[in-house]
């Protein structure tokens, strides 16, 4: 049960495309206006209970026998008050030491005994807006999956949150903290708070502090438990191979029963960072192994909903793709200004967006860093890409939706799973698979040059801009003062050249090697491999 970090430098990245919503037919999109709301799944079971509890239930083959039950509790360590922080992990880690059902430790003996394992199949994640519990079971044995779903609403509504417990895991939980005193959370706890500067969030990680750790209550807990563990703030999400309609059936009579929170406070969404001038976090830490500078452009968070918000989705995955391609570019020519770079997006917290532009650089790299990344950006704004770039692009993303495609029947349950989590949490929609491959066959032909450039220009801004740099402690120091990097931003990026695409249709090879033959072959039945010695030495493994 480990909490979910940020990883600062290299913010989570969203796919650049949506992500597989649903392996199942159905759908059949028009050539409607782009804000038509994107179909619903007709495969997925869903529905809202009287008491406010969302579920959703969707059949899937892959892996045979299994499936993926899920309690979404959107509640996490930003609704803790200031005398709460931690309150809300600890929390998830006693929801395993006895429920109403399964006093003391009969949860883990159950689940064990079912053939499950801690950790793999056993799980739980608290983050700042929400807290996640997973279980992974057989269901070819029809009372391990009516177990299951009677685990996930005695988390629901029937902890016990003992005294005793709460010793032995506040205990665990302190360790835990103390285990990520390394290098990594040393520089995280430092740039947090500039990136997430004037919002609730700052002095808000899950993982807590040990000073509330350490002195809080039972009583406490409970009003924890009490005040967000509720069905208006709940949805149960199973994905498997499962009988959907009768599975969704038994949600609805075990989990209608939770009576309604009385005198249920609001849930508040805490707003995300707005400033106008940029910021900058310089952090230098003797055991830092690499330096590293990213450039994060923060924006309120958009979910996807509509096929235009579908398109925006796709076309914004494709400028990352093509500004990381010259980044990369950039990174292997002659006297690079940095060792690697790439351009992301991603939602560090479900209120914010973020794009960013990363680069791993020299101990003395990062002021050159910061111009290439810049300048660099600013010439996609200026003058865009050019239309052999789009064209490989277009056709490399139709290429990953053909993979999809062939995929489809071994899409996990656990990735689906995922999705409908967060269709419950940003309010986004999901389609069945048809769907969405009928919209970006239909899209990405579509989405031009001029499409791009506005794109390029909207992101290429200092406003709601953090820098954010990061490496070894040294004397004398290396890494920019944040002054130096204030200096920096405060010029205008310099003015590269137009962009000349080198790259060519001609085959690697102009005159193709003479053929040779197999000298040796073995083939490993149970890797499925086989392993070719040719004629000029060369092994080729199949």
């Amino acid at each position: 049960m480990h909490q979910r970090l940020l990883a600062l430098g290299a913010i989570a990245i969203l796919a650049t495309l949506p992500r597989p919503l649903a392996a199942q037919r159905g759908g059949n999109p028009s050539t409607a206006p782009a804000d038509r709301p994107l179909p619903d799944n007709p495969a997925v079971r869903s529905g809202r209970l009287p008491n406010g509890l969302t579920y959703y239930v969707l059949p899937n083959g892959y892996p045979a026998h299994r499936a993926e039950l899920r309690l979404v509790v959107h509640a996490g360590s930003v609704l803790e008050d200031d005398d709460q922080r931690g309150l809300a992990h600890l929390l998830e880690h006693l929801a395993f030491d006895g429920s109403t059902h399964f006093p003391g430790h009969a949860v883990w003996d159950y689940l064990e005994r079912a053939g499950m394992r801690v950790g793999a199949d056993i799980n739980a994640v608290t983050s700042y807006d929400e807290t996640v519990y997973r279980l992974t079971i057989p269901t070819d044995s029809t009372p391990v999956l009516a177990s299951g779903l009677q685990i996930l609403a005695d988390w629901a509504h029937g902890l016990t949150l003992d005294s005793a417990e709460l010793e032995r895991e506040r205990k665990v939980v302190i360790e835990e903290w103390r285990l990520r005193r390394g290098a990594s959370a040393r520089i995280h706890d430092r740039q947090l708070p500039v990136l997430l500067a004037g919002s609730r969030y700052v002095g808000r990680e899950p993982i807590g502090r040990v000073s509330t750790l350490e002195r809080c209550t039972a009583a406490e807990l409970r009003r924890f438990y009490h005040d967000w563990y509720r069905p208006d703030l709940m949805a149960v999400v199973i994905v498997g191979d499962v009988d959907a309609d009768a599975v969704a059936a038994r949600v609805r009579a075990l989990f209608g029963g939770i009576p309604p929170a009385s005198h249920a406070l609001p849930r508040p969404i805490p707003k995300p960072p707005e400033h106008g001038a940029p910021r900058s976090s310089v952090v230098a830490d003797p055991e830092a192994t690499s330096t590293t500078v990213a450039l994060v452009t923060e924006r309120r968070h958009r979910a996807v909903r509509t096929e235009g918000d579908f398109r925006r989705a796709i076309a914004e995955g494709m400028y990352d793709d093509l500004l990381g391609a010259r980044l990369d570019e950039a990174a292997h020519g002659e006297h690079a200004p940095f060792l690697s770079a790439r351009a992301s997006s991603g939602t560090p917290v479900r209120p914010m967006d973020v794009h960013e532009l990363s680069a791993r650089v020299d101990d003395r790299g990062v002021p050159r860093a910061i111009d290439a990344l810049r300048a660099e950006a600013a010439r996609v704004a200026r003058g865009g890409f050019t239309a052999a770039e789009l064209e490989r692009e277009r056709s490399a993303v139709l290429r990953r939706y053909d993979q999809l495609e062939t995929q489809r029947a071994e899409l996990p349950s656990s990735q689906l799973a995922a999705t409908l989590i967060d269709e419950y949490l940003d309010g986004g929609r999901t389609p069945s698979l048809d769907t969405e491959l009928t919209l970006a066959r239909r899209i990405v032909p579509t989405i031009g040059l001029a499409e791009l450039r506005r794109i390029a220009m909207e992101r290429t801004t200092d406003s709601n801009l953090v820098v954010l740099v990061s490496g070894p402690a040294s004397v004398p120091p290396v890494l920019p003062t944040p002054e130096s990097v204030a200096a920096a931003l405060a010029r205008p990026p310099r003015a590269l050249p137009p962009y000349v695409d080198s790259a060519t249709a001609a085959p690697l090879l102009a005159s193709p090697p003479a053929p040779g033959r197999v000298v040796y072959a073995m083939h490993f039945d149970s890797l499925g491999i086989d392993i070719w010695t040719l004629s000029n030495g060369v092994r080729v493994i199949l």
